[in-house]
């Protein structure tokens, strides 16, 4: 699912919260929710708390509200006290890359083969934000056994493809690698699209 899906989805019937375009929601169940948090609070406004992922879209709520001035809910910011992320990866994860091209570490077998979670990954955005951002780059230098920073080298796949620099990232993600049947050796190309769709998150 999408992050724009949640946030601009969320219709509560009975105790279910639908996020399907089915279901459409008067008012999206996030917005709603801060809406009735903050006026239970004490001071008028809430701490918002994501793990993982979860600070991933409270970044994106944030940019939603900061950038669009005509944006319905954007009183909302001032009732927004703290933001706490824990343990997203707001630079990305350059484990994404290999979980996407060969379904590496996506081990939930026998509830689900890798072969079936790779698929599912490659047409799923929320996938592709886990990808390293052009920051990751700059910023993060991979550490040898010793504690000594090596250079930005992220390894891309399972055969140990590796590239440098972002813009030499989305290059070898564009190939066509002409994945066939479920083969996790033969990398699976990733969706143009959705990495285009991700890269304001970082």
């Amino acid at each position: 699912m999408a992050f724009d899906d949640v946030l601009q989805g969320g219709k509560v019937e009975g105790e279910k919260i639908y996020f399907d375009p089915s279901h459409p929601a008067d008012v999206p169940h996030i917005y709603a929710e801060l809406e009735r948090l903050a006026l239970g609070s004490d001071t008028g406004r809430v701490v918002l708390v994501g793990h993982s992922m979860g600070g991933l879209l409270i970044k994106k709520l944030l940019a939603d509200l900061e950038d669009d001035p005509n944006h319905p809910y954007r009183h909302l910011l001032q009732k927004i006290d703290v933001v706490v992320l824990v343990a997203s990866p707001q630079l990305g994860t350059p484990k994404a890359v290999a979980s996407l091209l060969h379904g590496t570490g996506q081990e939930f077998e026998p509830l689900a083969y890798k072969e079936t979670l790779r698929r599912i990954a490659h047409d799923m955005p929320s996938a592709y934000t886990l990808l390293p951002s052009p920051t990751y780059f700059n910023r993060v230098y991979d550490i040898d056994e010793s504690g000594v920073a090596l250079d930005h080298t992220v390894v891309v796949s399972g055969r140990g493809d590796a590239v440098t620099s972002y813009d030499l990232m989305r290059i070898y993600l564009g190939t066509n690698f002409d994945e066939v049947g479920n083969d996790l050796t033969i990398p699976m190309t990733p969706r143009s699209d959705y990495m285009d769709d991700v890269k304001i998150l970082h």
